[in-house]
């Protein structure tokens, strides 16, 4: 069902929020943070976008690019 909404919308930010949370769960860190760059694009003033992006990058080492930002 967040596949099919996610291509009914792909400009919903939410949804790909819901994907890069659904691939950091199962481990994949680089397409999660494709998806949550995306949704972060899409919504730059989304608390929740920028909170999981800098999650997945934290999940990946990526700790400098885990920090605060500007919105």
């Amino acid at each position: 069902m967040l596949r099919k909404r996610w291509q009914l919308a792909p400009g919903d930010f939410v949804a790909h929020v819901a994907c890069g949370e659904l691939w950091l769960g199962l481990g994949s860190t680089n397409r999660a943070i494709h998806e949550l760059q995306s949704a972060v694009q899409l919504s730059p003033g989304s608390p929740e976008a920028h909170f999981a992006l800098s999650r997945a990058f934290s999940d990946a080492g990526l700790t400098s690019e885990a920090g605060p930002r500007t919105c």
